[in-house]
C-alpha cells in the first residue's frame, strides 16, 4: 500500500533511536514516520470503490489507514463485517511495506467512510489476528 521509502524511513527512525528510546517510543516513532511518508502519497485511489485519504498514528503502537469508499453509501454496504476483517487481516499479512511494522507487533487500523463522509466501518486487526 505504501512505497519502499516507508520501509527505509523505518529503518532510519529506529537506528537513530536506539541509543535513547525505550521500546515502546522507538515503535511509535517508526509509527509516525510510517505515516508521513505515507502521506506524501494522500490521497490516492486504492482501487476503482477506494480511496486512501490520509494514514495516522492514532493511538500508540498502531497505524491509522482512513479510506473513503467513493461509489458507496453506508446505508447500502451489503458486506458482511467478517469478510471484510478476513480480507484485512490478509492484507496485512501479505503487504510486503508493512513487513517491518508486523515485526514490532503493531496494531493495523482501518476506519472507511462513504462517499457522503459518514463512517461505514472501523477494524483494527492484531498481531494475534495476522501473526497466525
Amino acid at each position: 500500500m505504501f512505497s519502499n521509502t516507508a520501509i527505509v524511513w523505518s529503518l532510519i527512525a529506529l537506528i537513530s533511536c536506539l541509543s535513547s528510546c525505550s521500546q515502546g517510543t522507538i515503535v511509535d516513532k517508526i509509527v509516525e514516520k510510517t505515516a508521513a511518508v505515507a502521506n506524501e502519497q494522500c490521497p490516492r485511489a486504492l482501487d476503482r470503490e477506494t480511496r486512501l485519504d490520509s494514514v495516522t498514528h492514532p493511538a500508540p503502537n498502531t497505524l491509522g489507514s482512513y479510506m473513503t469508499l467513493i461509489n458507496i453509501q453506508k446505508d447500502s454496504l451489503a458486506i458482511d463485517p467478517a469478510v471484510i476483517e478476513t480480507h484485512l487481516v490478509q492484507v496485512v499479512k501479505t503487504n510486503k511495506e508493512w513487513e517491518s511494522l508486523r515485526k514490532l507487533n503493531v496494531l493495523f487500523r482501518f476506519v472507511y467512510f462513504d462517499k457522503n463522509g459518514d463512517l461505514a466501518l472501523k477494524k483494527v486487526i492484531t498481531p494475534e489476528q495476522y501473526n497466525k
